[in-house]
């Protein structure tokens, strides 16, 4: 516990160095007008009373640095998705309370899908609130963290990493997520990884007949059309 909580504060004081105007002085230079601050999700196996501290340090933090530069920095909420309850009361606080404008989350919390009808209070509530939720991946087995990619070319990260943001969004898809929620923001970090230009593979599943198409028929769209309404990629 103590150890999380020390990486806690050298994660925002060391990489999230906002009061330094040196990186107002490098988005002039990169032409960047706005940054949106958050922290990579990544404390998932904390429990309850532990999770509960360490995001009102991030987020309050977060906020703080935020509010000293309200034109150039907004900031994105850190919630504990292990306790999906807490995480809807997090992102309540960080976006009525601190002024936040969304949220950062991982693909999948310790090996759970976040399709799984137990996060629907968070989803419940980022819908309720109208905010974008940002999604960017971390360690996860079976995709960044599956034994396969070892070797050259830093497969976990070049492959596993965009497999997991693609794992992530199918799931919301085929499970339902996105109908039960229609108005959710979600974007998906690493170009929404191999999702977007391969969506049609999934669209061509639900048009196969006999039991192929199955896992579609309760679906309200083709899979590629949640990228016109509720699903955003950046650019990386």
């Amino acid at each position: 516990d103590t150890n999380l909580a020390a990486a806690a504060q050298t994660n925002l004081t060391g990489n999230i160095a906002l009061g330094n105007p040196q990186r107002l002085i490098d988005m002039d230079a990169q032409g960047i007008d706005y940054q949106a601050i958050n922290v990579n999700a990544w404390a998932y196996s904390a429990d309850r009373a532990l999770a509960r501290d360490l995001i009102k340090v991030q987020n309050e933090k977060i906020s703080q640095w935020c509010a000293k530069y309200p034109d150039r920095f907004v900031g994105m909420a850190t919630l504990a998705l292990q306790h999906p309850d807490l995480a809807a009361d997090q992102l309540d606080e960080a976006v009525r309370k601190l002024g936040m404008r969304g949220a950062a989350i991982g693909g999948s919390v310790e090996g759970q899908e976040l399709s799984d009808r137990k996060f629907d209070p968070f989803w419940a509530k980022a819908e309720e609130l109208g905010v974008v939720v940002f999604m960017h991946p971390q360690p996860a087995p079976g995709t960044t963290q599956n034994p396969r990619l070892q070797g050259r070319g830093g497969l976990t990260n070049t492959i596993g990493n965009p497999l997991e943001t693609t794992v992530f969004l199918s799931h919301l898809i085929f499970e339902g997520t996105l109908d039960r929620f229609p108005g959710l923001k979600i974007c998906a970090a690493h170009a929404g990884g191999y999702l977007p230009s391969y969506s049609g593979r999934s669209d061509a599943l639900c048009g196969r007949g006999g039991n192929n198409g199955a896992d579609c028929k309760a679906l309200k769209k083709k899979p590629s059309e949640y990228f016109r309404s509720q699903l955003y990629i950046d650019t990386m």
